[in-house]
């Protein structure tokens, strides 16, 4: 169906003027997700009591309106523009709304010396701040505070090249079959896998320390047609005729991925290099690991398009620029998933429902020191002596047929498991063991022998379409409940890497996850007139519901042992928390269904993914529908513990998760290589197997 012009540009000016209500915006300034509405201003909404926020929450804090999304800015709302929505000290230090208190003296920070990913000081976490675009919102009894008592813990250097590390730059661009850019079909989603060669690397191996997308038509924060893109790296070069042209294309509502040529590289494509969705970071290091590259000779461009109008003779040279170093850090940086809900599993979301849930559990066994639990966890305590499977006996017994694409179970992708165990080597200098991984390059020397506890969390981000709405995150400990960079409000074109690097966090055994996504279906998201229930799948107005999380050291990471906990669905009223599902509060009387994953080899309308797929696999779990029990009821949120009190300077290299309360829980990955989880993450890399 093709959309008009007029809808078109409406929609267009939809993405340009929602920029304004970003909800990374939120983490740009001190306290931005936990500020009151103020007297009178429309827009307000339930805030969440886990998330530290107060019973009525402004979400769009510069904006008229609190729900945000729309003009006209307020008076703070246009001082924040005008410093590119930076934390500046001008920014703090000036009254934008002449209500005699500075901005920094509002949201708690009076000293201005607040930063982008850093702790707070105790000060800033308890303080009640009051908005500072209005002025009849403002403590009367303020008392300014001894600047001792309001300094932050320090940030490490996000994504930046240290004073001592050599700068390269590798930039690559989708050619397409003409060499002026990949002609886009006329499909409403489309998936393409691109080759080229590129020259001049070597075989390093290197760290990637940041790296940026390059959009042809639109912005990083506004794309026209790229929906997201996966660039990964691949030990052979393409054959002349097949470089830079489309190897194979996928139109998920049409059939099999359709492949267009036979090139052998397109096997050793294993190793993600870089991941983009609309307003994501493609790489996010941080000074004690980065990304490793080994051995590239090609890369892969996998993208993913959605050409809303069905629009013929559209060329895009999209691409991505990134940024890396022969200086090698001490870690590696891995990838790992809580919960992957993204395939044709059954689950649908129903209209006119401004709140519907989709949550699952997962029961954490750490794997530090090339484990898979048992002996000592990261919490020091024993098991009872049981003996720990090393990672190679773990693929070994859960990898079945090869190269079986993203096959998932609990929280381990087998792409890791490709070339594992068969390719275990002696190095005959150190004598250290080095495993060639799924990328077909050795781990570097810093991650050849075993890794040390704890795990520690780095970031975490969230994927879903245009109509998600909420992400929760909450790891239960000892009886304990946290968040871990949950989000009250959540936009397709926002997908931030929540920036945890600084908190120190930790993953122990035993650490129940809960992930809940929530979904707004009462509007129509970005594609008008909906008819009917939105089902999750890879089509680009399908839905999808994802956690993700970054971690180092890359050679530790977790699996969840409770892979056959099912999925729960249904709706939540205004007030209610989201957070609160992580507690299991009445679960079984809140969700409307209950979904069961289905058996190995036991997998109705979705290919054998236990076993020998024909075609595309969807590479993820089966659902089996069950009855939720009884009806839907309301219940009241029960904090368990302060979340906003308590945080401790902790250095990522020394701090435990004792010290930390809010944000707070540990680090949770899976997999232990990079290629295991990005091409997972963007709801590409479909294999034909």
């Amino acid at each position: 169906m093709f959309l008009p012009k007029s809808w078109q540009f409406g929609l267009l000016f939809l993405c340009i003027s929602h920029v304004w209500a970003f909800p990374s915006h939120a983490f740009k300034i001190p306290n931005g997700h936990r500020i009151p509405c103020p007297p009178g201003v429309n827009g307000c909404i339930s805030g969440d009591p886990g998330l530290g926020q107060p019973a009525s929450v402004c979400m769009g804090v510069g904006h008229a309106d609190c729900k945000g999304g729309k003009f006209p800015l307020n008076p703070f709302g246009d001082a924040l523009s005008a410093a590119s929505y930076q934390w500046t000290k001008e920014l703090c230090q000036v009254d934008s709304d002449g209500d005699g208190r500075t901005n920094g003296e509002e949201l708690g920070d009076p000293c201005c010396t607040w930063k982008e990913g850093a702790v707070p000081s105790e000060y800033t976490d308890q303080i009640s701040p009051t908005h500072p675009g209005y002025s009849n919102h403002v403590h009367s009894d303020y008392v300014t505070p001894d600047c001792s008592s309001t300094q932050p813990c320090s940030a490490p250097l996000i994504s930046q090249f240290l004073p001592a590390e050599e700068q390269r730059t590798l930039e690559v661009r989708s050619l397409g079959d003409s060499g002026d850019g990949y002609e886009l079909p006329a499909k409403e989603t489309t998936y393409v896998n691109i080759g080229l060669n590129i020259d001049g690397i070597g075989e390093g191996p290197f760290h990637l320390i940041n790296g940026e997308v390059l959009v042809q038509h639109g912005s990083p924060t506004s794309p026209t047609y790229l929906h997201h893109f996966v660039l990964m790296g691949c030990q052979q070069e393409f054959k002349p005729e097949n470089n830079g042209k489309a190897l194979d294309v996928w139109f998920p509502t049409e059939g099999p991925r359709q492949t267009l040529r036979e090139d052998p590289a397109r096997a050793t494509c294993n190793h993600i290099l870089g991941q983009w969705a609309p307003g994501m970071e493609v790489i996010i290091t941080m000074p004690e690991a980065g990304i490793p590259l080994v051995g590239i000779k090609s890369v892969l461009m996998d993208i993913h398009y959605t050409n809303y109008g069905l629009k013929e003779n559209v060329k895009s040279t999209d691409g991505m620029r990134l940024f890396y170093t022969p200086n090698l850090r001490p870690n590696n940086l891995a990838f790992g998933a809580f919960f992957n809900g993204k395939t044709d599993a059954g689950f649908e979301l129903p209209l006119m429902t401004s709140r519907f849930f989709v949550t699952r559990s997962c029961t954490i066994q750490t794997n530090c020191g090339g484990s898979a639990g048992g002996g000592k966890s990261a919490g020091g305590k024993s098991d009872g002596g049981k003996k720990k499977e090393t990672l190679e006996q773990w693929c070994a017994r859960e990898c079945i047929g090869g190269k079986a694409g993203c096959l998932e179970q609990g929280g381990i992708y087998c792409d890791y498991c490709d070339t594992c165990p068969a390719n275990s080597t002696t190095n005959s200098t150190d004598k250290t063991t080095s495993t060639t991984n799924s990328t077909g390059g050795k781990r570097l020397a810093a991650e050849a022998t075993s890794a040390p506890c704890p795990v520690y969390v780095a970031f975490v981000n969230y994927h879903a379409h245009d109509i998600g709405s909420e992400m929760y995150t909450q790891i239960t400990r000892g009886g304990t409940s946290y968040n871990l960079a949950s989000m009250r409000q959540w936009n397709f074109n926002d997908q931030i890497n929540v920036n945890l690097v600084s908190k120190g966090l930790t993953l122990q055994d035993g650490d129940v996850v809960q992930t809940t996504c929530v979904f707004n279906t009462a509007g129509t998201g970005a594609r008008p007139n909906r008819t009917k229930a939105v089902r999750f799948g890879f089509g680009s107005y399908d839905e999808m519901c994802l956690a993700l999380v970054g971690f180092w050291p890359g050679t530790s990471g977790f699996i969840c042992t409770d892979s056959s906990a099912p999925v729960y669905t249904g709706k939540l009223q205004e007030s209610e928390a989201g957070l609160e599902l992580g507690k299991g509060l009445g679960l079984e009387d809140k969700a409307t269904e209950k979904w069961i994953p289905a058996a190995k080899g036991q997998s109705p309308n979705m290919c054998a993914i236990f076993g020998q797929a024909n075609g595309p696999c969807p590479f993820a779990q089966a659902w089996a529908h069950t009855d939720a029990g009884n009806s839907p009821t309301s219940f009241t949120p029960s904090v368990t513990s302060s979340l906003n009190s308590g945080v401790k300077c902790a250095s990522p290299l020394t701090g435990s998760a004792s010290s930390v309360s809010n944000a707070t829980s540990h680090a949770v990955g899976s997999v232990r290589d990079l290629a295991a989880i990005l091409g997972v993450l963007m709801c590409a890399w479909i294999h034909s197997v």
